[in-house]
Order: structure tokens, then C-alpha cells, then sequence
């Protein structure tokens, strides 16, 4: 947090203790971006302390601000030509196209040439694209809570489960580890194992698998779940016991007992995994281990489709192997992990739309939120995660460059998915009435742990009134506040005191101000400083005037720092953007109680309210504190467990995705609504909808299907091993649910257990014909109406002439065939006569001289 505070240091102590002028500038350029330009365009000396910022600029001209330039129509050819001989660099798509929508564009300016871009005669107004700080990033049994693992159960248009596949999903992130193995689809395909030490378990640094290199040793990545804001492991994740659930396999090419992966060890972008082979199990009986007969599943293609850091872009097949890591990073590797980590089928940690494709965008200095938003849309995104919610220096009433953007292109089929931030008990928001000719003191507590600057913004909904405003010091020290001025500068007890105003198209006007030292990161004084805010409106006004306010440190960042102390309010707590009109702005309720809290109960930090033109735009409630990937990019894997409503926002990221899988002519406004409507309400939520939980708890099995997700058991499918000769057999199912007729159940085969199920049975009997003697492997798996299922590996020893003998159970007696435990549950039987018939004939005609018994 420390380090992202620097960058907005950066901004503002280019003064380097110099005055400024204060500006009229035209009302083309937004106050906001004349204050950012102005900074940016002094001389000024070296400061190491905000060197992230500042770098090596050799002049003025070479520090660029984003931006987003409106012109009077659509750009043409001509006018993007007469902009970048004026200097600007326009943010352009795959296509070689303007990022933008309609007369709106992306692109970022010389901080010294501003006025002149300004000056071009179909430039309309220029706006800062983002803000001049970094805002914080808002932060198995979450799956259940949204009831997602019953629409995984559910078998897509071919055959696969509903994970997704076919849509893309970008999130507005802090970046991602490209490597960590969560993000690799199971397309490698299936292999066997050696059972060296003959015990029927694969052992990690024992048993081995054949590949066309040669024979390897398996080794594990252990993989270890530690909380976001440290390394300390949890739930005895630092076990050197094989976890199937965390860690992975992978094949030791070289002997070094680490995974090696990159371009440095041989390994190329067409490699699969993009590195040593990795692996993960298809543990049928879901016994926790690798048994006899149980395959690896190799990891194959990148889920990863486009990663954009800054201007440098990265895409699958191409330089995926370049992409960097750092540790800011981590935020955005969990929400990725959420969206559609993991591998469906084969690991209990899998996210929501695990076979998404995943467009990752960040600007770790600037933001640009509009270009990357509009870089999404330009990479074929139907769902956009902002997972960012800054609260200081925007109008928050759904005016903004990108709130517009945002509705603009949800009429375009985009769902647009917003955090509503982490505010909630933090005293970070004001509200309060100054009244006609009156006079009002705003108090603000600045605490003793080193707070540099502060950043206060103060809305007001009625633009015309004549508010003036003073800053107090501890000291009692003022500081007036010049009205009238697009940007202004002064000082405070040798502090800078700089800002602007603004208006916004809806009505609301603006004051942004910024503290901080001139020459030096120091602290600022603690005790209880004041805003005093004076009323100058003629004796004929006489209706009060509300006023909001928000305050930001480089310390605290959503927590307690400093915060108002009187007149705090927890009415308007949704962060920017998701004050947007047609976004899903999402609050959080607890999912994993790691940190004490009752999970299901409303997440004690959570934005809630109304934006601050009484609008309830408060969409939906998801759970937090998912498990999600950490990193891997230093050969160790871990995990953490990932709180704040960024943990809540991806879960109705990904149930959009889903939604969009099972039917693609979805409107974004027809996914947006079901999201809604399909919102539950329980003994938490009280009545819906309301200011803490939206429309209720995010239900994504409503959402895509209509219904909720059905309870009950699984089918119990079971099967014995066999020994035959070569030729044919008939080898009899034991198939059975307590909540469904055996008739009503999907029996599929994967014959060649490649992970292909090419057959559906008709009867509860395996046909099965081998013209050599040896050992194979079949896969069953029986299906109930609900999706849930059991499955099986059939083990066939063929010895060699055929020779049919009946099959028995281990007393000798005739194995026979029933339909199920559901007719005596439902009542009367029905039609599973054919089931029944079927079986017997089975039972008469099939031989069989052994087998073992191989159940879940």
C-alpha cells in the first residue's frame, strides 16, 4: 500500500516546493487533468523517494498524461493525424483502431502540450483517464453457496460440463502469474503410471511415467494456503503428504526436483504447460490418492488469452513465456483464480467458469481505465471485472468518461462487473447539511503513524451554490480555498495545499483537494484538522444544501486512517465505477469464516447505500474469502485465501460468463436482470432489496437454469473387475439413487479412458470385445436428472481364448441387477421394466471367472 502511495507523491511533489499560478483554464479541460498536466509539466529536481513515478523523464514533454479527448464527431483519419503531429499518442486496439466509442478516445498527452492539444478546433474536452493515485485494490465452499456446482454438473451443447468454454472474460486487475498451474487447461491428455515400488498408490518421488523422452520420476508441487497479507501456512497445507486438492504433479525432465518452465530451460510457447510436464488426477473414487488404474490428466493450453501491462502486451502463443511477475501482481492472480482457476472434473478448487478465456489488463502507474476497459471490449470480452473502486476524486454519480462507457456498451452485450469497495466502518465518508448563508465545520482526524498526504473530495448536488471553503490545521492554521478556478495552489504551515473543482454533466459539483509536504516525504501533523465550509448564497436562498464527503491517506487504505470524526456516514459507500448505471455493482457476505465472522452474514466492511443522488444501484451480494492462486513464479506454489468484496465481484463475473455459455444470444441487460431477480434472500438478507445486500445473494444455478439447484444423493454406480478371454462379454452394472428411478439415469462409457465418454448405454449392461489378451481400463459414469454423478474404472483382464463363464459374486451366487432405491422413495414403481429386463439378461448371458470389487 505504502508503494502504490508513492506514485500519487509522485504527481504532486513535482513541485518540488514551487508556487504555481493558479489556473483558469478553459472548461475543455477538466479541472482535475489542468491540476495532473501543470504538476507534470515543471522542471523539477530529482527525488529518489518517488522514482516509480517519476523515472528518468528528460524533459517535460516526455511525461504522458492519460487521457480521454472528446471531439465534436467521430475521429477521422485526419483529425487522429492532426492530434499525434500535436503530440498525442493515441491507445489503439489489435485492429490498429482508436480505442474508444463514438466521438471518445483514448490516448495519452505530452504534460506540457496539453493546451495546445486543448486549443485543436474539433477537440470538445479532455479528461484525466483514471486518477493521479493508485486506489487499493478492493480484496470450495463459496461454490456451494452459489449453488455454481450444481450448473458445473450440467452438461454444455457438447457433452462437456458448463465451465464457460466459448466466452471471455477480462478483468481490470493488478496482473497475473501466467504460470501458476491453476491457469492451464486439462487438454494435455491422459497418461499412465509406473507403480515402482508395487504398493497400487502413486508416490510422489518413487513411481514414474513414460514419455517419448524417456522415463521420469513424478514429483509433487506442494502447494500452501497462507492469508493475503502473509506467508504463515494454513490448514496444514505445509504437509509434505500428497494433497490432491492443492497440489500437482509434474514429471522431473532434468532430476532437479524443482518445475522448471521458461525459455531458459528449452521450453518454448508451443510447449504444453510452458514447461515440465504437469499434471493433475483423475481420482475416480475420490479416495484422496492415486490408485491402480487411476490416470494423470497433463495440463496443456494457457487459459490466458491476453495479458496488457502498461503498453506492453502479452498473448497465448506468442510471448507468454515473457510475461513478468511481481508481487502487486498478486491481487490480480487471485481474481483470475476465481473467474476460472482450476481444472473442472478433476480438482475440488475450481472456479467459476474455469474454461473461460482470460484477457488480464493493468496499468500499474496510471490507471487508463478507459483505454484498458475499451481495450477488453477491442479483445472480444463479453463480461469486464473492474476490479478496482477508488472513492476520492470522482463526481460518483454515474458521470464519468468510463461509468458512460460502461452503459454504452452494455447495450453492446457487455456485462460490466463492479465492486462495490471495502468502506464500510472506516470513517472515510462524510454527509452533512450546510444551510442557507450558514456555516459548517467538517473535522478530520489525521493519526500519528506517518500519514504524508491526504486526498479530500467534497460533492455537492446543487452546482450553483456559492460554497466557500478554508482548511484548518491542528495549529489552527488556515488555508483559503480560491473560488472560481479550474485548479489552484496554496500552502499550509509549509505543506502544499493544491486541487480543483469540476462539474459534472449530471449536476454535481466537485472539490478535490490534495496535502502534502513540498520538499520531502514527512508526516503531516497529527490531531484534528477542519474543513470550514461557508455558505455565500444570497438572503432570497433558503434551501440547505447537502454535502459528501471523502477522504483518502497513503496509509490506511480501506481501513481506519484518517477519517472524519464526526457527521461519518454509511450511506453512499459504493466506490467509482460502480456507480455506473447499468454496472452489477456487488457487496460481499462472508464465505470461508477463516477470520471470525459467521459466514452467510453481510461482510462487516462492505460499501453499501445508495450513490449519492439517492440512486439504489447496490446490484447483488457474493461471498469473499475464497481460496484462490498465489503464485508460482518462484517454483514454490501457494494459495491464499482472498477477502473484500474483489473476492465477492468475480463470483457474478464468472456466473455472467456461465450465462453467456448456456445461451450465447443473451442480452448483457437479459444477464444483468437474471443476475437480479434470481438473488435469494435468507435470515441475513432480511428483506430485498435493500442498501447491505442488493437483490439478495448471488444464486448462480437461478441465474443460468431458472431454478434452484436440486438436493439430494448422487447415483451409486458399481461394478466388478473381470477376468475373460479374448472375444466378448456382457459384464453386468450395479446402478442404483435413492431420489431417481435407475431408469432416469445416464450411464456413458469412455472406453479408451481418454477422457472422451463417446457411448450412452441404454442398459445397465457394459458390452465389451478384445481380439488380444492384456489389461484395459473402461470408465463409467452415471448420471442423475440434477447433474450429479458417480463414477467407475472397470478393470478387464483378457487372458486369451474365449471361453464365456457366468459371473458371480465372491459367495458363487448369480449377480443380479436391480433399478434403484428411487421407485420405493417416489412411490409406485414406473416404467423401469426395460432396465429390469435388460439386467436379467445380462445376469443369464454374461460370464465372468473373477473379479475385484472397485467402488467409490
Amino acid at each position: 500500500m505504502r508503494r502504490a502511495a508513492l506514485r500519487l507523491a509522485a504527481v504532486i511533489l513535482v513541485l518540488g516546493g514551487a508556487s504555481l499560478e493558479a489556473s483558469a483554464a478553459p472548461r475543455r479541460v477538466e479541472g482535475e487533468l489542468d491540476m495532473t498536466a501543470r504538476f507534470l509539466a515543471r522542471d523539477r529536481p530529482r527525488l529518489p523517494a518517488i522514482a516509480p513515478f517519476v523515472r528518468e523523464a528528460p524533459s517535460r514533454d516526455a511525461v504522458l498524461v492519460p487521457v480521454v479527448i472528446e471531439l465534436a464527431s467521430a475521429p477521422s483519419p485526419a483529425d487522429i493525424a492532426r492530434l499525434e503531429a500535436l503530440g498525442v499518442r493515441v491507445d489503439r486496439g489489435a485492429s490498429g483502431k482508436p480505442l474508444g466509442r463514438g466521438a471518445k478516445f483514448a490516448a495519452r498527452i505530452p504534460a506540457g502540450r496539453v493546451d495546445a492539444v486543448a486549443g485543436d478546433a474539433k477537440v470538445s474536452r479532455i479528461a484525466l483517464d483514471g486518477r493521479p493515485f493508485q486506489a487499493p485494490p478492493p480484496l470450495d465452499l463459496t461454490a456451494r453457496m452459489t449453488a455454481v456446482d450444481g450448473v458445473h454438473l450440467q452438461p454444455s451443447g457438447d457433452g462437456h460440463f458448463l465451465s464457460g468454454a466459448g466466452v471471455t472474460i477480462c478483468d481490470i486487475d493488478s496482473g497475473i502469474d501466467a504460470l501458476h498451474p491453476m491457469f492451464f487447461r486439462p487438454d494435455g491428455g491422459f497418461f499412465e503410471w509406473n507403480d515402482v515400488n508395487q504398493n497400487g498408490v502413486l508416490d510422489p518421488d518413487i513411481d514414474t511415467i513414460d514419455l517419448e523422452e524417456g522415463t521420469f520420476v513424478l514429483r509433487a508441487m506442494n502447494g500452501i494456503v497462507s492469508n493475503l497479507s502473509d506467508d504463515d501456512p494454513l490448514f496444514g497445507t505445509d504437509s509434505p503428504e500428497l494433497d490432491l486438492k492443492f497440489d500437482y504433479l509434474y514429471a522431473d525432465l532434468n532430476d532437479d526436483r524443482v518445475r522448471n518452465v521458461g525459455s531458459m530451460w528449452g521450453f518454448t510457447e508451443d510447449t504444453p504447460s510452458l514447461g515440465e510436464p504437469l499434471y493433475v488426477v483423475d481420482d475416480v473414487d475420490q479416495d484422496g490418492r492415486i490408485d491402480r488404474g487411476e490416470k494423470l490428466v497433463a495440463l496443456g493450453t494457457p487459459k490466458l488469452k491476453t495479458f496488457r501491462l502498461g503498453d506492453k502486451v502479452y498473448r497465448r502463443g506468442e510471448n507468454l513465456l515473457d510475461v513478468p511477475w511481481d508481487p502487486t501482481m498478486q491481487h490480480g492472480t487471485g481474481a483470475a483464480g476465481v473467474l476460472a482457476g482450476g481444472q473442472l472434473g478433476y480438482r475440488a478448487l475450481t472456479g467459476m467458469a474455469p474454461d473461460a478465456d482470460l484477457v488480464i489488463v493493468t496499468d500499474p502507474l496510471a490507471g487508463r481505465e478507459f483505454a484498458m476497459t475499451n481495450f477488453c471490449i477491442d479483445e472480444g470480452a463479453k463480461v469486464v471485472l473492474h476490479e478496482y473502486a477508488p472513492w476520492v476524486t470522482f463526481h460518483l454519480d454515474g458521470s464519468s468518461d468510463l461509468e458512460q462507457l460502461i452503459d454504452e456498451t452494455v447495450g453492446e452485450g457487455i456485462v460490466h462487473v463492479n465492486p462495490a469497495g471495502n468502506l464500510s466502518g472506516a470513517g472515510k465518508g462524510y454527509k452533512g447539511t450546510i444551510a442557507a448563508q450558514g456555516h459548517k465545520t467538517i473535522p478530520l482526524e489525521v493519526p500519528g503513524n506517518g500519514v504524508s498526504f491526504i486526498i479530500l473530495t467534497m460533492l455537492w448536488r446543487d452546482a450553483s451554490r456559492p460554497l466557500e471553503f478554508t482548511l484548518k490545521s491542528p495549529a489552527g492554521v488556515t488555508a483559503n480555498i480560491p473560488m472560481g478556478l479550474a485548479s489552484f495552489e496554496t500552502e499550509i504551515q509549509g505543506y502544499a495545499v493544491t486541487g480543483s473543482f469540476d462539474t459534472s454533466d449530471r449536476g454535481t459539483k466537485k472539490l478535490d483537494l490534495y496535502v502534502f509536504p513540498t520538499d520531502a516525504m514527512q508526516p503531516l501533523p497529527e490531531g484534528n484538522w477542519s474543513l470550514e465550509v461557508d455558505d455565500l448564497s444570497s438572503e432570497d436562498e433558503t434551501t440547505p444544501v447537502k454535502l459528501f464527503g471523502f477522504v483518502y491517506d497513503d496509509i490506511s487504505g480501506w481501513r481506519s486512517g484518517v477519517r472524519f470524526w464526526d457527521g461519518v456516514s454509511e450511506d453512499h459507500l459504493i466506490g467509482w465505477p460502480a456507480t455506473a448505471d447499468l454496472g452489477l455493482a456487488v457487496a460481499a457476505h462472508t464465505g470461508h469464516p477463516f477470520d471470525g465472522e459467521i459466514s452467510g452474514a453481510r461482510a462487516h466492511y462492505s460499501g453499501r447505500g445508495r450513490r449519492i443522488d439517492d440512486e439504489p444501484i447496490l446490484a447483488i451480494s457474493a461471498p469473499d474469502n475464497p481460496i484462490v492462486p498465489g503464485k508460482v513464479q518462484d517454483r514454490a506454489l501457494s494459495y491464499k485465501v482472498y477477502g473484500g468484496t474483489s473476492g465477492a465481484g468475480p463470483h457474478v463475473a464468472g456466473a455472467a460468463a456461465l450465462m453467456f455459455a448456456h445461451e450465447p444470444r443473451l442480452t448483457a441487460v437479459d444477464v444483468r436482470d437474471r443476475l437480479m431477480q434470481s438473488a435469494v434472500a435468507d435470515g441475513f438478507t432480511g428483506t430485498v432489496p435493500n442498501e447491505d445486500f442488493g437483490h439478495g445473494k448471488l444464486d448462480v444455478h437461478r441465474a443460468v437454469f431458472g431454478t434452484p439447484m436440486a438436493h439430494g444423493s448422487p447415483p451409486d454406480l458399481d461394478v466388478d473387475d473381470v477376468e475373460m478371454q479374448v472375444g466378448s462379454l456382457d459384464i453386468p452394472l450395479r446402478i442404483s439413487d435413492l431420489d431417481d428411478y435407475a431408469s432416469d439415469l445416464q450411464i456413458q462409457i469412455d472406453r479408451d479412458y481418454d477422457g472422451v465418454f463417446e457411448e450412452t448405454l441404454s442398459a445397465p449392461t457394459l458390452h465389451v470385445s478384445y481380439d488380444q489378451p492384456g489389461r484395459y481400463v473402461v470408465k463409467l459414469r452415471a448420471t442423475d436428472p440434477s447433474g450429479r454423478y458417480d463414477q467407475v474404472l472397470v478393470h478387464v483382464d483378457v487372458l486369451g481364448d474365449e471361453n464365456d463363464v457366468e459371473p458371480s459374486n465372491d459367495d458363487g451366487s448369480t449377480v443380479l441387477l436391480g433399478g434403484g432405491g428411487g421407485c420405493t422413495v417416489h412411490g409406485a414403481p414406473r416404467s423401469s421394466s426395460a432396465w429390469l429386463g435388460a439386467g436379467l439378461l445380462a445376469t443369464i448371458a454374461g460370464l465372468v471367472s473373477a473379479r475385484r470389487r472397485f467402488k467409490k
